[in-house]
């Protein structure tokens, strides 16, 4: 007999990236897929984002500088939308 089961994998909020276990390939619980997760996998906000859709504020190009930053210290999002779904690209 074959049974259906579920399975959990981190997946990037914004490009759909999976992330990578090494000898796993899915986790039976959605918590310990998160933790299990490569550590370029983090949670931002309610999103759970890949390497390449997060990075610390001073890493943004249009950060203003310590002395003009409002904002928090913490990882953000990136960018608004993953520069390979952006128009005209693939």
């Amino acid at each position: 007999m074959i049974k259906e089961v579920t399975y959990y994998i981190a997946s990037c909020d914004c490009c759909g990236e999976d992330a990578d276990y090494g000898d796993y390939s899915a986790w039976s619980d959605h918590g310990e897929a998160m933790s299990q997760a490569d550590p370029e996998f983090q949670r931002i906000g309610d999103e759970i984002l890949c390497q390449s859709c997060w990075c610390w504020p001073e890493d943004l190009p249009d950060y203003p500088g310590d002395d003009a930053w409002e904002g928090t210290d913490d990882a953000v999002r990136k960018h608004e939308q993953h520069p390979a779904t952006e128009e005209g690209t693939s």
